[in-house]
């Protein structure tokens, strides 16, 4: 409110990156790539500024992460294919979800925090039940790797991000795991 600076962080930024607050607001996560393309991570606890150290075992290999929307689960996606869950923020309780074919690109749990969502390079989104840690779904469709997804504010639909122009998005109803919507990309001139 008082639109002052509050905290200053060195962040080693050289080649692209994003930033995103958790649901709740409470934290801050960045993915950083370096000119060498080597994704760094890091999360803020918002109030008060400080930086939360993710373990060294937890990110080799790291390729994406997310927190449930009660900030209590983080989900950790790897380059060798390997879906993780943790409890947050004291990094306790770790359970080993998934090794799919090829890196996960993206997690994200759903607004209600009972689903996440994975994507990856293999094409495949898959639907886990947070609680029991286990799969409940696989969503086929796409062509390509798939690299991003996000719920519904009412956490029946999930659009999905290819790289692929022919299946760029597309919209999912969770009920069915149906495709509702597929939209073309263009071609870059």
């Amino acid at each position: 409110p008082a639109r002052r600076e509050v905290a200053r962080d060195r962040v080693p930024f050289e080649w692209s990156g994003h930033l995103r607050f958790s649901p709740s607001g409470r934290f801050l996560l960045a993915t950083l790539f370096t000119n060498v393309r080597r994704p760094l991570f890091r999360v803020w606890q918002v109030d008060p500024w400080k930086e939360l150290p993710l373990p060294e075992n937890q990110v080799t290999g790291l390729w994406c992460l997310g927190l449930s929307p009660d900030d209590s689960l983080l989900a950790l996606g790897y380059a060798d294919g390997t879906l993780k869950l943790r409890n947050f923020p004291d990094n306790h309780g770790e359970s080993t979800l998934a090794k799919r074919k090829g890196p996960i690109t993206s997690v994200v749990f759903s607004p209600d925090g009972q689903t996440l969502a994975s994507t990856g390079i293999d094409g495949l989104i898959g639907l886990w039940d947070a609680r029991s840690r286990r799969e409940s779904a696989v969503l086929r469709g796409h062509w390509t790797s798939v690299w991003s997804a996000a719920f519904s504010p009412d956490g029946r639909r999930l659009a999905t991000g290819a790289v692929g122009r022919r299946d760029a998005i597309k919209l999912w109803d969770l009920a069915t795991g149906r495709v509702l919507l597929t939209k073309i990309g263009r071609a870059h001139v």
